[in-house]
């Protein structure tokens, strides 16, 4: 009689290792092993680890991914202080589960890949998407199941790993004329736009976007900025991807989000004759002989003119374009009037975004110097009116985009931009994936937008919201590389830190593995990468009963189900011996039932390959770790039925 001991290489990776899966394995012998004629053989016992289930529908599967601002601390309370949205999610095909209603099983390694799905089809922000490959974005976002060193299984592991890598684009352009009515008369070279008629051009750079790890944008408008006097207009600046918006007076259609009102706010500045009307997200604009500042925001109380709200000619919360009075005592370098187009010596704007904080700054043919920015005139003494507002989700994916008006042969130039290495090249038919805004015009969605840009830190008229009770939202600055100043939390159950309503559909926590926890915050937070564990263990549940079989013997079984011949030996029901399900098993047959093995001599064997098998005789995937199989062979006994 002889005990033989089998095992998997636990150190080989179940998925990569085709030799040593634990449900797939050959153990290969130094000596020729001799069995003798008429023996038979038997499993002694199984030590296997055996995953359970998850079953998911639509109701135990959705999720927000939200990634800005940590909410519910004294600087940022709640929603209504962020700047982002949570960014609904679902692990798996929503089509399966929400439009077809279906109930799906999975093992925990394909929930991780499911998750996985879900996660980067939420990524959204620019810092983790990279790239768009087979109909699917790839983001720096990871999820995979979380197990002890045994290898039981605990939950599962995300890491967000932020890009940060800039690079600098200043040689491949695609501007594109997005004009109201695609009316610009230019000659593009490059990065350089010449107008060729009166009307000039409104063109945008549709490669990619703005990176916010300290990215720069710089434009050279030395061929656009003419002498004082005349009205010779320019504009550059940055502005989201738009799609083309019905004209509210009738007409063409231009480029901006459709609860934008260009009929108030600067509108001598966004309107032109020729042009027609332009949005930007962040703009410098020469009007007159002055350089102005403008940023996309509400205004509540706009009282230009009287009524208009009133009368219906404009909604309380329509963007229009504010200006922001960069002049005055607390701007060291323009402290008593607008930074002059015609005498100012102007050659170059420059654009920066630092996370949420804009920076803007003008080249004199010498040096840069700040025009606008927030930390620098707050901490002279800035009011709201003074300040950039932070830059906000509906913002993450601006392009520089750029207007001249009025003046045959006025040019600026495009000079540079900055943007994350792997953000994929701009396509018309596709960005609405992983660009944020463009996904919530492709859906009908753009009131999720409106939502939060009617913020009353996005709001020139609200002076006295906020902690300081002045209407004032201190932008995040770049801590550590990186949009180091923001975390990545799962919201898995309706928050109201994070909005009831914006998270209403939440309700993943227990197949995710955070029971009684709906909003999971990271386990552990980097400047590029944070890291967040599941607190319980998701319930699994095991409905099959597995088989062993031994391949390169010469016993023989029958499966009825399938109606063949078969190498099983064994069977393993549902329960192990202690009456567990899942987890780690062990088995031990009261009584062994022993197969001939049907040899009238003597055996040579030099290896045993053995697979834990379902009862249709496919592998049984959902076996992972280390799996120990003893078989027991003896000789039979001749007076044996």
């Amino acid at each position: 009689m002889s005990l033989v001991i089998t095992s998997n290489d636990k150190s080989s990776r179940p998925n990569t290792a085709m030799t040593f899966k634990p449900y797939s394995y050959q153990n290969n012998l130094i000596n020729t092993m001799k069995i003798p004629p008429n023996s038979e053989i038997a499993l002694h016992s199984a030590k296997i680890q055996k995953e359970g289930t998850i079953l998911v529908d639509k109701f135990n599967n959705q999720f927000f991914h939200y990634f800005g601002p940590p909410l519910g601390t004294a600087a940022r309370p709640d929603f209504t202080y962020g700047t982002s949205l949570p960014m609904w999610g679902m692990a798996g095909d929503p089509q399966v589960f929400i439009d077809e209603g279906q109930r799906r099983e999975f093992n925990t390694d394909d929930y991780a890949n499911s998750i996985q799905d879900g996660m980067d089809a939420a990524a959204y922000h620019p810092s983790f998407v990279n790239g768009y490959v087979n109909g699917k974005v790839q983001s720096s976002i990871d999820c995979e199941p979380n197990r002890t060193a045994g290898g039981d299984f605990q939950g599962y592991k995300w890491t967000f790993t932020q890009n940060s890598t800039n690079t600098t684009e200043n040689a491949t352009f695609n501007l594109q004329d997005i004009s109201e009515r695609h009316a610009s008369a230019v000659i593009i070279a490059g990065g350089t736009a010449t107008a060729d008629g009166r009307q000039g051009f409104h063109l945008q750079d549709q490669r990619r976007p703005l990176s916010q790890d300290g990215g720069e944008c710089v434009f050279d408008i030395s061929g656009a900025n003419f002498g004082a006097g005349t009205r010779r207009p320019w504009t550059v600046g940055l502005s989201r991807i738009n799609s083309a918006t019905e004209d509210p007076d009738g007409g063409a259609f231009y480029h901006a989000p459709p609860y934008y009102n260009p009929n108030y706010g600067a509108r001598q500045v966004f309107t032109d004759r020729a042009i027609g009307k332009t949005f930007y997200d962040i703009a410098v604009a020469r009007d007159g002989d002055f350089i102005k500042v403008f940023q996309s925001g509400i205004n509540n109380n706009f009282s230009d003119p009287a009524g208009a709200v009133a009368r219906g000619l404009r909604d309380w919360d329509a963007l229009v374009m504010n200006e922001i009075t960069y002049f005055g005592a607390f701007n060291l370098n323009f402290k008593t009037a607008y930074a002059n187009a015609a005498t100012g010596g102007y050659t170059k704007v420059k654009f920066q975004l630092k996370n949420e904080e804009w920076v803007i700054s003008l080249y004199n043919g010498m040096a840069w110097v700040v025009l606008c920015e927030f930390t620098s005139l707050k901490a002279g003494g800035g009011g709201k009116l003074n300040l950039p507002a932070p830059n906000n989700q509906c913002k993450w994916a601006v392009y520089p985009t750029m207007t001249s008006t009025n003046h045959i042969g006025a040019a600026i130039t495009l000079e540079s931009y900055d943007h994350y290495a792997g953000y994929p090249v701009y396509d018309a038919a596709t960005f609405y994936n992983w660009d944020y805004w463009g996904g919530l015009q492709y859906r009908g969605l753009e009131r999720w937008g409106r939502r939060l840009e009617r913020g009353w830190w996005n709001d020139k008229a609200d002076t006295t919201s906020g902690l300081a009770n002045d209407g004032i939202l201190t932008p995040l600055l770049v801590v550590g590389g990186g949009m180091g100043s923001y975390e990545s939390v799962l919201i898995m159950a309706p928050s109201r830190t994070y909005g009831i309503q914006l998270t209403e559909t939440a309700n993943a926590a227990q197949t995710f593995g955070f029971r009684g926890r709906g909003v999971a915050e990271p386990t552990t937070v980097g400047a590029l990468v944070d890291e967040l564990l599941s607190s319980t263990t998701p319930d699994l549940v095991s409905t099959t009963s597995l088989f062993i079989r031994l391949n390169n013997f010469t016993q023989n079984s029958v499966n009825a189900r399938k109606g063949t011949i078969s190498k099983i030996v064994a069977h393993l029901p549902r329960f192990d011996n202690s009456g567990n399900e899942a987890g780690a098993l062990f088995y031990e047959p009261h009584e062994r039932a022993y197969l001939s093995l049907n040899n009238t001599e003597e055996l040579s064997i030099n290896s045993f390959d053995i697979e834990v098998v379902y009862d249709d005789e496919t592998l049984a995937t959902s076996i992972s770790g280390k799996s120990v199989i003893i078989f027991h062979i003896r000789q039979r006994n001749p007076n044996s039925d």
